[in-house]
């Protein structure tokens, strides 16, 4: 008889032991949910949409207006949206340049050179954010002048 009672307690303590581990396996994967809910959610707001212009100039000047894109967008994705574009990333300091719209780099030392406000890039396309009111403009000229 004291083997059913002890088998009877062992089935007990395991059934038992079973909800604790049940219960706290639903209480972490809630946990983690919520924490990365509210991550997700912080995210989400520091994401704003904003204004920018785009303009391609050479002999023609192409200017795109671009309003309510993502802040998380660089200098190379808008210019990959809107033009025709050919381009090599498999440099360490970001992706570089090679046509826009059919023109390509190395006529008489002209390359492609993008500028935001005014000011010549400091950083690959790629790596450039942009920002509410940016003006960024693609211009093919000489370089030789920039050494």
């Amino acid at each position: 008889m004291k083997k059913k009672s002890s088998w009877k307690y062992n089935s007990v303590l395991f059934v038992l032991v079973l909800i604790l581990l049940a219960s706290i396996v639903f209480v972490f994967k809630t946990e983690t949910a919520s924490k990365n809910e509210i991550a997700n959610n912080i995210t989400e707001e520091l994401k704003t949409d904003i204004s920018v212009s785009l303009k391609i100039i050479n002999e023609e000047e192409n200017i795109y207006e671009l309003n309510n894109i993502s802040s998380e967008l660089t200098v190379f994705d808008i210019t990959k949206e809107n033009t025709d574009l050919e381009y090599n990333n498999n440099y360490d300091f970001g992706v570089f340049i090679e046509s826009v719209n059919g023109i390509k780099n190395g006529d008489e030392g002209m390359y492609w050179q993008y500028y935001i406000n005014d000011k010549l890039g400091d950083v690959a396309a790629d790596k450039k954010n942009l920002e509410d009111e940016d003006v960024v403009e693609w211009r093919f000229e000489d370089v030789s002048s920039f050494n």
